[in-house]
Order: C-alpha cells, then structure tokens, then sequence
C-alpha cells in the first residue's frame, strides 16, 4: 500500500486562512454598513394618494338680495319658482257646492220657482240648484200649486220627475149638499163630475144640488161608475163602497 501523504507544514495552512478571514470581516462591514444606513434613514410617509379627474368647482352660490320696502312696490318684483315652491302640492279643488234638480211638470204651461227664482223654461227645471234645504214650488191658473222642501246634498242629482197639479174641488154654492163615503182600497180615486176630489174617501164633501157623476177606481180593480142625486142642504151617506178585483 502506498505510503499516506505527509502532513502540510503548519506555515502554508495559515496562509490559506487568511484570505476566508479577510472576506469575513469585509462581509460584517457592509452587513455593519446596511443595517446603519436602514436604522438611520427617516421614515417614509404613506404613499401619495392618486390624483384624481380634476372636477370643474361649482359656483358659489349667491343669495338673493333682500328688497327693501320700497323695492317691493315695484312691478318687477316677481320672484322666479324656487326648488321649495316649484314641487309644492297645489291645493286641493274646492269642493263642489251644487246639486242639480229635474222635474217637469202637468201641465206643461206650470211656472217652476226654486227659492223663488223662476225656471228658465216653464215646465220644467234642469239647472243646479245650491246644496242645503231648497224650496220648489209649482203653480198653474186654476190648479192647486206644489209646494215642497227637499234637502240636497252637494254633488247629488235629483230627479222628481213629473208633477201633476191637482184642480181644485168645486165650490159648493149657498144650498149645497154632502157626501159621505169609504172606499176600498184606501188607495182608490174618487172622481165627481170627471174631475178626481179625493182618494180613499169623502167626509161631508160639499157639492151643489142636482145629478154627479162618480166613479171611483184602482189599479187591479173594476172601476165603479155611476150617477148619484144631492139634494140641498142633505147629507148624501154612500158608506163603504169596495171594489171588486178585476179578473
């Protein structure tokens, strides 16, 4: 076997130290260096913020100069709709104050009067009238005038239709005489002389002396028609008089 290599001479192995030696101490310098130069050097701030669009600066806004008194008084005074009172809610509509009315009248030569004022037309009516109690009235010459109180609400429409005026009974002379009845139905019209007096019945209905002509009749019975005989200054007493049903 060979021989083992003979061992370095203590002289050249410090010469190889010296060399990794000089590197440590220049490697711990700059290490020493760095960390001074980083404890050293001041604190960075924050980042710079990125600098936005640039937007147009809105105008200031200048109020509107106060008038003075004698200012006011001038016609050009209007001042423009402002953002408060351009959305304002208007105010709410007045509510409605009238009711109109219908009603024709029989016959058809009638005056219409409410609260005394005359219709337009005679005969009829057709116009609003105020809400509240109002007072209609209905005259002919020779007839029996119509008069009635109705209570209109606003915005209410009433019909009445058609008001027939009634005549009125004949006037019993000096020596009249009476008649006395009951009809059946109640609802029955009594007739005397081809003019309608009553309905249901007569109670001492004074008419002059001589022959009349009665007739008494009702939806869904036979009429009655006959002739009858007052004397004057008598008391004609019918009593009951019922209708038969019609077939």
């Amino acid at each position: 076997a060979p021989a083992p290599p003979a061992a370095e001479p203590e002289p050249e192995r410090r010469s190889h130290l010296v060399p990794v030696a000089v590197g440590i101490v220049i490697v711990a310098a700059l290490a020493g260096a760095a960390y001074w130069f980083v404890l050293r050097r001041p604190a960075a701030g924050p980042a710079p913020a990125p600098v936005a669009a640039r937007q147009p600066a809105t105008p200031p806004v200048t109020p509107a100069p106060v008038r003075t008194a004698a200012e006011s008084g001038r016609a050009d005074t209007t001042r423009p709709a402002t953002a408060d009172t351009a959305h304002r809610p208007s105010a709410a509509p007045a509510p409605a104050t009238t009711a109109m009315l219908f009603l024709v009248t029989s016959p058809a030569s009638a005056e219409v009067y409410v609260d005394g004022e005359p219709s337009a037309n005679n005969g009829e009516w057709n116009s609003p009238v105020r809400a509240g109690d109002r007072n209609v009235q209905v005259s002919a010459p020779g007839y029996l005038d119509f008069d009635t109180t109705l209570t209109l609400a606003a915005g209410d429409t009433v019909d009445l239709g058609q008001i027939t005026l009634s005549k009125p009974p004949p006037q019993a002379p000096a020596n009249a005489g009476l008649i006395v009845l009951q009809a059946v139905p109640s609802t029955a019209q009594i007739s005397l002389g081809g003019a309608p007096v009553a309905v249901g019945q007569l109670e001492d209905f004074q008419v002059g002396p001589g022959q009349w002509r009665l007739r008494i009749s009702a939806p869904g019975y036979v009429a009655l028609d006959t002739t009858i005989t007052v004397v004057a200054g008598r008391v004609l007493d019918l009593g009951q008089i019922t209708l038969k049903t019609a077939p």
